[in-house]
C-alpha cells in the first residue's frame, strides 16, 4: 500500500507541469544481440537484425540538459511484435555501476512489470525519486538501465520492437525536478527482424545418408555382400569460397578388411572450380585405412554462395567373414597437402563434419525363411513378401532371410519353389543363417 501511495504521489507530482526543454532524452543508446548483415546474404546490405538464441539488451542512455537536478522520473517501455513473434518475457537490469537507487533515489526506486509473458507486448519501467538523496545532476549523459529479453531460432524471419509506454497503474513518461517536469525525448519504436548470425559465413561437408545398413529397432548395423555407400552433401552459407580441401578415410578399428573405397561423383565441380578441381585416392587397398580426397581452387569464376547438394558417394562392400567387425569413416588429411579446410574471402574455417561414423558389420539374417521379419518361418505372409520383391512390387530390409539355400545371390524364382515345397509338400528346411 505505501509502495501505491509514493508512485501515486509521484506521478501526481510529475503531471503538475510540464515545460518544453531542449535534449533531454531518455533512448536506446545500443543493443546487445544486434548484428549486421554486412553482404545483404538475409536482405538488404548493412541491415541489423536481432540475433536469434543471443541476450538480447536494449540498453537506455538519460541524458538531461537541465539547468537543476532532475529528482524524479517516470519511464516504461513496451517490447511487442507485429507478425506473432514470441520471446522471452522481458526483465529490467540497473547498469549504473552503484545502483540507481544508492546513487540517485533515496525516497524510491523500483522496476515495475505489467503483462510480461513474451507474447503480445511486455510493459516494464523504472520510478525513481529522490528526498534527501542527489537526484541527477545536469549535464548527465550515461547508461542508466536495459531491457533485456532473447529470441529462439524459432522466431527467424518474424520482428520485434521496443517503443515508449504508459506501465500500469501509474508510471507515466516523465521527469521533474525544480524546473518543473519535461517529457524527454524518445525517438523509437525501434523494430528489427529476427535472423540466425550462425548461418553466416559457415558450412559443412558431412555424410547425408548411407546406404547398405539396417537396424535392428535399436541399433544400426553394415550389411554384409552388398554396396555400402557414405553419400556426402556439401552446404554453404553465405560464403564466398575459393578453395577446399577435404579428405575422407575409410577404416577399421579391428582388424575389418574391404572392398578398396571408391568415389561416385554426382555433381561435378569444375564449373565453380576452374583451376583445378578432383578427387584422388590415397593408399586405396581395403585394409588400414582407404583415403580419398576432394580439393578444388578457383581464379575467375564463384562458388554459389548458398549450395546445398548430395555431391558424391564413397562406395565400398564387406563380406560375412567380417561379421563382428566394424567399419568406419572420417574426416582426413590427406596426402601430400590436403588439410580439411575451405578458405575464401572470410578467411579460412574447418567445415562441420559429424562423425566419424562408426557400424560393426552384421548379417540381418537371423532367421532364414522369415521374410518379413516376424519371427515364424514361411507363412503366407512371407511368401507373399518375397513375390513381391522378386517382381519388383516391394522392397525388403533383409533379402537375406529370402535366400532360402544359403546360396549368397539373388532371391530368385528357386527360393520360392523352395519355401511353397517346405510349406505344402514336407520339402527340406531353410539353410541356416550365416
Amino acid at each position: 500500500m505505501r509502495l501505491t501511495l509514493v508512485i501515486s504521489a509521484l506521478a501526481m507530482l510529475l503531471a503538475s507541469s510540464v515545460q518544453s526543454v531542449l535534449a533531454n532524452s531518455l533512448d536506446v543508446d545500443h543493443i546487445d544481440g544486434l548484428f549486421i548483415d554486412v553482404d545483404g546474404d538475409f536482405g538488404t546490405p548493412g541491415t541489423e537484425y536481432l540475433d536469434a538464441g543471443s541476450t538480447i539488451q536494449f540498453k537506455m542512455r538519460l541524458t538531461s540538459t537541465e539547468v537543476s537536478k532532475i529528482s524524479s522520473i517516470t519511464n516504461g517501455f513496451r517490447v511487442y511484435s507485429p507478425d506473432g513473434a514470441s520471446w522471452q518475457p522481458i526483465t529490467m537490469v540497473d547498469l549504473y555501476p552503484a545502483g540507481l537507487g544508492p546513487s540517485f533515489f533515496d525516497l524510491y526506486s523500483q522496476f515495475h512489470y505489467a503483462g510480461v509473458t513474451g507474447t503480445g507486448a511486455d510493459t516494464a519501467g523504472y520510478a525513481g525519486s529522490s528526498l534527501a538523496g542527489s537526484g541527477i545532476n545536469p549535464g548527465f549523459d550515461d547508461l542508466v538501465f536495459a531491457v533485456q529479453t532473447a529470441v529462439s531460432v524459432s522466431q527467424v524471419g518474424r520482428t520485434i520492437c521496443i517503443d515508449s509506454a504508459y506501465v500500469p497503474p501509474n508510471l507515466i513518461w516523465l521527469w521533474a525536478g525544480g524546473f518543473g517536469s519535461t517529457l524527454p525525448d524518445w525517438d523509437g519504436p525501434y523494430c528489427y527482424e529476427v535472423q540466425d548470425s550462425a548461418f553466416l559465413n559457415t558450412g559443412s561437408f558431412d555424410v547425408d545418408h548411407i546406404e547398405g545398413t539396417w537396424s535392428d529397432g535399436s541399433d544400426t548395423y553394415l550389411h554384409t555382400d552388398r554396396d555400402i555407400k557414405y553419400f556426402l552433401r556439401m552446404q554453404t552459407q553465405s560464403l564466398r569460397l575459393y578453395g577446399a580441401t577435404n579428405g575422407f578415410r575409410v577404416y577399421s578399428p579391428d582388424g575389418a578388411i574391404w572392398l578398396p573405397a571408391v568415389v561416385d561423383t554426382i555433381e561435378d565441380h569444375s564449373q565453380f572450380f576452374d583451376l583445378a578441381w578432383y578427387w584422388s585416392g590415397h593408399s586405396l587397398t581395403g585394409n588400414g585405412a582407404d583415403t580419398l580426397g576432394y580439393s578444388g581452387s578457383i581464379i575467375g569464376v564463384v562458388f554459389p554462395q548458398y549450395y546445398d547438394k548430395i555431391v558424391a558417394s564413397i562406395d565400398t562392400r564387406v563380406t560375412a567373414e567380417q561379421i563382428g567387425k566394424s567399419l568406419c569413416i572420417d574426416s582426413s588429411y590427406f596426402p601430400p597437402s590436403g588439410p580439411w579446410l575451405w578458405v575464401g574471402a572470410f578467411g579460412s574455417l574447418e567445415p562441420y563434419w559429424g562423425g566419424p561414423y562408426c557400424y560393426e558389420i552384421k548379417s540381418c539374417c537371423v532367421l532364414r525363411g522369415d521374410v518379413d521379419g516376424d519371427g515364424l518361418v514361411a507363412t503366407i505372409s512371407d511368401v507373399v513378401a518375397l513375390n513381391a520383391y522378386m517382381f519388383g512390387h516391394a522392397e525388403l530390409d533383409c533379402p537375406e532371410r529370402g535366400d532360402w539355400d544359403g546360396s549368397g545371390g539373388v532371391v530368385d524364382i528357386a527360393d520360392l519353389v523352395a519355401f511353397v515345397q517346405y510349406m505344402f509338400m514336407g520339402g527340406p528346411p531353410p539353410t541356416p543363417c550365416p
